[in-house]
Order: structure tokens, then C-alpha cells, then sequence
């Protein structure tokens, strides 16, 4: 039985190469394994194999962009173009995939609905956090804030509701949401009325302990590039002293 823990643990290591393998066996007993579809992609990003990345994107569409994991299909392919830098291809699939997932099928039963109403949710809180990641390496802090916001508002009403919420016990949402009214924080961008809003965000993770995510959300998801935008904003900086 092969494991992702594995998998994801050689990826965290730096073994690329090794991880490749190993999603390719996870693969080959399981073709619906997004997680392994996206650690192989990232691996061969890590190693300057742009083109079998793209494939790798190419393949897991034809397996599952027709069926119920068509979501995650559209997310890989999201996840490839950011890092590839094609941000305006990223950001408008991201606008399509919200439309394409956000209906509710017709279902019967209340249970049925519960499920229908939160796989919504977790679509589009996704498909918000990974465009408002673009839009902050674009420089567009005010629109990545109100994308996270809006994401947090839609889960918040979830979970009060259920209360339970899968994303907002996810570090990378609220890492993602801090760090989008972080950079607002210190840019022209911010406008008063939404001044108190992020005031509130950036003040409730100043007092914890929020470095660690941000740094694993800069290492696998915006880039090393954009940590450098991050040290001229003044908003973190990669020593000791973490966040300042």
C-alpha cells in the first residue's frame, strides 16, 4: 500500500526525483489521487520540468475533468498556471470554476442537501484563497483581502449553522487571510472602510503564532519570488525574527 505521508514527506525533504516515483505508484493503483497528482506536478516544478508538468495537469483532466472530481481537475490546472506565471489565465479559471461549482445540484433529503451545500462551500472558499494568492503577486492586496473575507464570511455562516467547518480549521485559510490584510496593512491600497476589518484580522494573529504557516505558504504556494516582494513590503522577512 503506498501512502501519501510518505510521498508528501520526501517532497518536504527536497527529494524530487523520489517523489515523482512515488506518486507515480500511488497513481497507478488510484488515477482520482489529486494529492498525488499535485505533489508529482509541484516535484517536476521544483525541477525545471515545466512541460511534464503540464502534462501531468493533462492527464489527471482526462481521468476526472468529466466526473465529480472535475473541482479538483480545474484546481491542478490553477495551481500550474500560477506557478508558471500565467496569473491572468489562473485568475480567470478561477472565475469559471466558482461558476461552474458554486450551483447546488438538485438532490433529495435533507442530508443530501447538507452535503450538496457544503461541498459548495469548501469549492468555493478553495477557488476564493487560491485567486486572492495570485492577486496578491499581482500587487492587487485590496482584492485578495475582500476574496479571503468573502471566504471567510460564507464558511463562518457554515459553521455556525453546522457547527463545524473543515476550512477554518485549516492553517493555510487563516494564514492566507492574514497575510492578504498584512499586505494590505502596509500598502496605499488600504481604504478607510476597510481599515477596522483589517485591523481586526492582522491584530488577532499578531498575538499567535502564525511565521510557520506563513513560511510553508511562501515555500509551496506563492514562490520564492514573491518572498522577496513580501521583505521590501516589510511584511516578513526570512531570519530569526519571522514577521515583523
Amino acid at each position: 500500500i503506498y501512502c501519501l505521508t510518505l510521498a508528501q514527506a520526501l517532497y518536504d525533504t527536497g527529494s524530487y526525483d523520489e517523489t515523482i516515483e512515488y506518486a507515480d505508484k500511488i497513481i497507478g493503483t488510484n488515477k482520482s489521487s489529486y494529492e498525488a497528482y499535485l505533489l508529482k506536478m509541484n516535484s517536476q516544478l521544483q525541477l525545471g520540468k515545466k512541460e511534464d508538468a503540464g502534462k501531468t495537469v493533462a492527464e489527471f483532466k482526462e481521468s476526472n475533468g468529466i466526473s465529480e472530481l472535475s473541482y479538483f481537475a480545474d484546481l491542478l490546472e490553477i495551481q500550474y498556471l500560477r506557478s508558471t506565471g500565467e496569473y491572468d489565465k489562473a485568475q480567470a479559471l478561477c472565475l469559471e470554476a466558482v461558476a461552474k461549482h458554486e450551483t447546488v445540484p438538485e438532490t433529495n433529503g435533507v442530508i443530501n442537501l447538507i452535503y450538496s451545500m457544503e461541498n459548495k462551500l469548501l469549492t468555493t472558499s478553495e477557488l476564493n484563497r487560491q485567486s486572492a494568492l495570485i492577486s496578491m503577486i499581482k500587487g492587487e492586496y485590496a482584492e485578495a483581502f475582500n476574496l479571503m473575507m468573502e471566504a471567510y464570511s460564507l464558511e463562518s455562516q457554515y459553521a455556525y449553522y453546522m457547527q463545524y467547518s473543515a476550512t477554518l480549521n485549516d492553517p493555510k485559510f487563516y494564514s492566507t487571510l492574514y497575510l492578504s490584510a498584512k499586505l494590505l496593512s502596509t500598502s496605499d491600497q488600504l481604504t478607510d472602510d476597510k481599515k477596522a476589518d483589517v485591523d481586526q484580522v492582522v491584530a488577532m494573529f499578531d498575538a499567535g503564532t502564525m511565521s510557520d504557516n506563513i513560511d510553508a505558504i511562501i515555500e509551496t504556494e506563492i514562490g520564492l519570488v514573491f518572498s522577496k516582494v513580501l521583505e521590501h513590503a516589510g511584511v516578513y522577512k526570512r531570519n530569526e525574527d519571522g514577521l515583523k
